[in-house]
């Protein structure tokens, strides 16, 4: 919760910034090549569903995630139309408990990757709001054990590829070649499945909500 309140409170300080620099900021340029670094919540949650019948339903945690990436836009007219790459930490751990027999699950993502196609459209209000959309990739680590004596154990890692949609809004900051973003992301890693001992396999899901506050620099 603690990490919320923060999060919170710094889309409520980002939302000042971009209304004080819109009024500042008219009739801006967004096209062109630049480099960003990024922090924000990583909310993810998790599940994990195994072949004799126990299940964790779906469980999340919140975890603080940041990273840098690199991107090139296209303006004509009021459009813009980009590419965008970039590597973040991940969702951390996301950890179930089960008892009778007692067994504790978790999902770990140590890193995620994303490539994005960009589209936005400037209203002529000082900001740029745009959509996103694109390809995912992480590691994912599914770890089951029993916690109250001898059982069956699984634990094993993958990358995972699946997809991503966002939308945000982006701002010049009074130092022209400066801009703000404000992004949200939904993220879905798709199905990791392996096996472990006494031939026991599970099948585990990660999707992330991501909040992130920006600052890109122009090349």
């Amino acid at each position: 919760m603690r990490k919320l309140g923060v999060m919170g409170g710094a889309a409520a300080m980002a939302m000042a910034l971009l209304s004080g620099a819109a009024s500042a900021q008219e009739g801006a340029s967004w096209g062109g090549l630049y480099v960003q670094g990024f922090i924000g919540d990583a909310a993810g949650q998790a599940r994990q569903d195994l072949t004799n019948g126990r299940t964790t339903g779906e469980h999340s945690e919140n975890q603080v995630s940041g990273g840098a990436g690199l991107g090139y836009g296209l303006q004509v007219g009021r459009l813009l139309v980009g590419v965008e790459g970039d590597i973040a930490s991940g969702s951390g751990d996301i950890t179930a408990h089960t008892p009778t027999p007692d067994y504790n699950y978790t999902t770990h993502n140590g890193w995620l990757a994303t490539g994005v196609v960009r589209a936005g459209y400037d209203l002529g209000l000082g900001f740029l709001p745009y959509a996103l959309g694109g390809v995912a990739a992480g590691d994912v680590r599914l770890h089951t054990y029993r916690t109250d004596g001898p059982g069956s154990s699984i634990d094993f890692s993958h990358t995972q590829v699946g997809w991503t949609l966002g939308a945000g809004a982006e701002v010049p900051l009074p130092l022209d070649a400066f801009r703000l973003k404000v992004e949200y992301r939904y993220v879905d890693l798709d199905k990791a499945d392996g096996s472990g001992s006494l031939g026991n396999a599970v099948s585990g899901t990660l999707r992330q909500n991501l909040v992130r506050l920006a600052l890109a620099f122009r090349i």
